[in-house]
């Protein structure tokens, strides 16, 4: 009988948690970079550029944070999850 394979790869996951990071980290900076640019010295007047600076506060560079705060949170998860698996497969 075959021994199957039961759980995953430390190595993937932890190259996988460091995809998540990093795509976390380009989230922030296009926010940060954005942001910077819309609600900087913008030469734009009047009411849709009101609306749309509003938009970008409210609703839009909220969820690019809360995306990157997700991101980060699954790659701390995964570098747990695969100290876990290294952990189980000593025992």
């Amino acid at each position: 009988m075959s021994e199957s394979l039961l759980g995953a790869d430390p190595e993937e996951l932890r190259a996988l948690a460091r995809q998540m990071a990093q795509g976390a980290d380009l989230l922030r900076t296009a926010r940060a970079t954005l942001s910077a640019k819309i609600n900087g010295p913008l030469e734009w007047h009047g009411p849709d550029s009101f609306f749309f600076k509003h938009a970008w506060n409210s609703s839009h560079a909220p969820t690019l944070l809360n995306a990157a705060e997700m991101l980060h949170n699954s790659s701390l998860a995964l570098g747990r999850q695969a100290q876990q698996q290294e952990d189980t497969s000593a025992s």
